[in-house]
């Protein structure tokens, strides 16, 4: 099996193919992103620095090709995110520089017709524009002879505990489209919001001993101890803590007309909150100067935890800009690329890009053990290799046995 890694990363698709088929050859590989590149040439002897946006990136592949008899089995390509993640700009194709991307692989799987494609992105990629952007490329598949399914999956379909929904789009080589359906054992979703999660345990992926760097300092666990105090007191009383709190709006103040709806909606919550407990709320905001000392996203608190825990320190957290969220120690959420690295409660430390590379199934990744921000980074923007070897099983078992190979 022959086949070409696009926005390779570091390596998901590669090592998900490598568990399949051993033998499997990459003819080419690419990423734009240089610390990727270094990550994916150390751990599998593969030079991918180039731009697929180039006409010479594209000689390069074209001769690749030659040198291995004309053809290549399966294209893999995690085309960029950003531009249709909610989390991004969310400009979709009139995003000039990540958001057409998506073209250059289909320019490529129409020059050449691989048997297979195995496209991955945001969940939010199929709702993007009203189902726009999903028809455009499900189109656009489709008329250069694909037959296409997709599914949402997240590691924690399969008992892995991480929370990371991706759509995947499985496409065959079928010109006449005789295949009027892939009989594909898609996994389902396990649990919505993960309480319930049952699958291995986290600490089947974590390390006893790790360095000193990734353990919290005395300010986060002085501003988590806050918020938890507050949550005691609360529950002592009989009440039950509410989310997302922002100590700002613990007080008597009217709310501005002048606010969005949902904004307004928010508050009220609070106020009602405050209320409700507001001898002890007066009390905290006293001892603590209403939190004046911290950053103002400090100042919220998100418990999604339900009653799965009874200790923030119990729980996984997170520094975000929405605010100190907690959530349940069963399931890690989803890893991004920017810096929202989880603390596991307990052990009030950070996750470690090592342990975080065990989790989505990586073996022997080189990562730059000198720069942690660039590693979790990359594993932020990764595809679980877990996943990636479920379905290249599904896909080639499903149509083996029905005899299209």
């Amino acid at each position: 099996m022959k086949y070409v890694d696009l926005f390779c990363g570091i390596g998901g698709f590669h090592q998900g193919m490598e568990r399949v088929f051993p033998d499997a050859k990459c003819i080419f590989a690419s990423d734009f992103d240089f610390p990727v590149s270094e990550v994916y040439k150390n751990t599998y002897g593969i030079d991918c620095y180039n731009d697929i946006k180039l006409d010479e990136t594209h000689e390069i592949l074209k001769q690749k090709i030659i040198e291995n008899n004309g053809q290549f089995d399966v294209l893999f390509a995690g085309f960029p995110c950003q531009s249709f993640s909610k989390a991004g700009n969310q400009k979709g194709f009139k995003d000039t520089n990540k958001g057409i991307l998506f073209f250059q692989v289909a320019d490529i799987l129409d020059k050449y017709h691989p048997k297979f494609a195995i496209l991955e992105n945001v969940r939010n990629l199929v709702s993007h524009d009203n189902g726009r952007t999903w028809n455009t490329i499900y189109n656009k598949l489709y008329e250069i002879g694909y037959t296409v399914d997709k599914h949402m999956i997240s590691p924690h379909y399969l008992g892995i505990p991480q929370l990371r929904e991706r759509i995947f789009i499985v496409c065959i080589y079928d010109p006449n489209h005789e295949i009027k359906k892939m009989n594909i054992n898609w996994p389902e979703r396990l649990n919505l919001n993960t309480y319930n999660f049952v699958g291995r345990d986290i600490e089947e992926y974590l390390d006893e001993d790790v360095d000193d760097k990734y353990y919290i300092d005395d300010d986060k666990i002085n501003i988590i101890n806050i918020w938890e105090e507050l949550r005691i007191s609360v529950e002592k009383n009989g009440r039950k803590i509410i989310s997302p709190i922002w100590s700002y709006y613990l007080n008597e103040k009217p709310i501005p007309s002048s606010y969005p709806k949902w904004k307004q909606k928010l508050i009220e919550k609070n106020k009602k909150f405050y209320y409700e407990n507001r001898e002890i709320i007066d009390e905290w905001k006293k001892k603590y100067n209403n939190l004046k000392f911290t950053s103002r996203s400090n100042r919220k608190f998100e418990w999604n935890a339900s009653t799965s825990i009874n200790s923030v320190w119990d729980g996984i957290i997170q520094f975000r800009p929405s605010g100190i969220r907690v959530k349940n120690n069963k399931c890690f959420p989803t890893f991004v690329a920017i810096n929202q690295t989880p603390i596991i409660g307990k052990y009030k430390r950070y996750i470690t890009p090592l342990e975080i590379s065990r989790l989505y199934g990586f073996k022997n990744l080189k990562l730059n053990i000198s720069d942690d921000k660039q590693s979790y980074k990359q594993l932020g923007n990764t595809v679980c290799v877990d996943i990636v070897e479920y379905i290249i099983e599904q896909l080639l078992n499903n149509y083996n046995n029905g005899g299209k190979i």
